[in-house]
């Protein structure tokens, strides 16, 4: 919801609070004979600050129910399950009185959510050609590991070197990172961090990616090749005998970006950083929510060496920009009616794009539904591809990403009927 009171605030929470509290106080062992009973048993569910619980079902479901009332109000992304725990068992082990267990878990919790922390991880996608130091994209930002070799402020000392990782001292932890590095700001539990970090990266990547379409001289991975991981440097994984004669080696090493001072002052052009925060932050309901939700799952499409796999991702990133929660229009003709729209102004154009998102629709269907591999074609996926990132690029650069959602959806429904889409103001 956004913070402790609030969280305090809701009834059901405070019930499942109780409840759990209730629970685990019968659950106790209250003498050595019964914990000695449960140790020999196996039945222990958990032993800590000097007590010992026994597992029973009317506990697990308790735990749960508090879990899930908890991730419900504050969302996987602000903290985690572990820190719900934690929280609960501090809460049964502190003083038999209500309101002091009740305030330690919610305390406990505030603390452990939107940590505000900074990500740092080797940089293997992009090369910055001079004189291009740094690139901002939001919170994601990607520059030479030399630049954050002299912040002195960091907890930790930075080298440029080829054995990356860390190494620990007896003055600061030496962190070995290649030329290239990301740094991303991240706020959320300690233990999500690393996830939340990733997923920031996901999203800049692709955003980045949208930007530079419109760039000829761009340097970027080509249209359905596979993106190299953004942290994960080169190596060979497998190799495969040809007739037991010869051997084809495989390897994750894949496409990268390149961003010179052209690309650098086109990216400026389009206010890529301002949009950026924008979609990091999104108001709810908004456009740039969706956009937040869907250009990560286009740079995971990329990354994949599986056709079928890249094929559901792509489609997972349309629908999340393009799903309604009206769902009385079936899900099918709703993304293949507002691509065309949002892809074109022509009718005939709309009519041969909404035809070919139905048969890529359908062959999606059948992929998750049955399984069927086989139906799923490269050119499939590189046709998804581009009209996925055409689609992203054409809203992101026509509409405000604080538009309300249920005002852009209900634009694109007009423009199905054959207005112009955005329509004019």
């Amino acid at each position: 919801m956004g913070n402790n009171g609030q969280l305090q605030s809701r009834k059901n929470i405070q019930k499942a609070l109780d409840n759990f509290l209730t629970c685990a106080d019968e659950a106790r062992c209250k003498t050595n004979e019964q914990a000695s009973t449960a140790l020999r048993g196996g039945n222990v569910h958990r032993m800590a600050e000097g007590g010992i619980w026994l597992h029973t079902p009317q506990l697990i479901e308790k735990i749960s129910t508090l879990v899930r009332e908890c991730l419900v109000a504050l969302n996987a992304f602000e903290i985690h399950e572990t820190d719900i725990k934690e929280a609960m068992w501090s809460a049964a082990t502190a003083e038999t009185n209500s309101k002091n267990r009740h305030r330690q878990f919610f305390e406990l919790i505030e603390t452990a959510r939107n940590v505000p922390q900074i990500f740092l991880a080797a940089n293997h996608l992009f090369v910055l050609r001079d004189p291009v130091k740094i690139v901002e994209v939001g919170d994601v930002v990607i520059l030479r590991t030399a630049a954050l070799a002299n912040d002195e402020s960091l907890a930790l000392e930075i080298r440029v070197g080829e054995a990356e990782g860390i190494h620990f001292t007896e003055a600061k932890p030496i962190l070995e990172l290649p030329f290239m590095a990301w740094k991303v700001l991240v706020s959320t539990s300690v233990r999500n961090a690393d996830e939340e970090a990733r997923w920031k990266i996901n999203i800049a990547i692709s955003l980045l990616r949208c930007a530079l379409l419109t760039l000829p001289s761009a340097l970027r991975p080509p249209n359905g090749d596979v993106e190299h991981q953004p942290t994960e440097p080169s190596r060979i994984t497998a190799a495969a005998l040809l007739e037991g004669r010869s051997c084809r080696f495989s390897d994750n090493y894949g496409h990268r970006y390149q961003i010179d001072e052209i690309a650098l002052n086109h990216l400026n052009e389009w206010k890529l950083n301002d949009t950026a925060a924008e979609i990091f932050y999104p108001q709810k309901d908004t456009v740039g929510e969706r956009l937040n939700r869907g250009l990560g799952w286009m740079t995971l499409a990329r990354q994949t060496k599986l056709r079928a796999e890249r094929f559901m991702h792509f489609f997972t990133s349309l629908e999340a920009l393009l799903t309604k929660k009206d769902q009385s229009v079936p899900i099918t003709q709703n993304i293949a009616r507002s691509v065309a729209c949002i892809i074109s102004n022509n009718p005939k154009s709309r009519i041969d794009i909404s035809k070919s998102i139905i048969d890529l629709y359908a062959k999606r269907s059948s992929l998750i539904h049955g399984g069927t591999r086989a139906e799923i074609h490269a050119s499939d996926v590189y046709k998804l591809q581009s009209i996925t990132e055409i689609v992203y690029w054409t809203v992101i650069t026509r509409k405000p990403v604080k538009t309300i959602y249920q005002d852009f959806s209900r634009e694109l429904e007009r423009a199905s009927f054959g207005l112009e889409w955005p329509e004019s103001v």
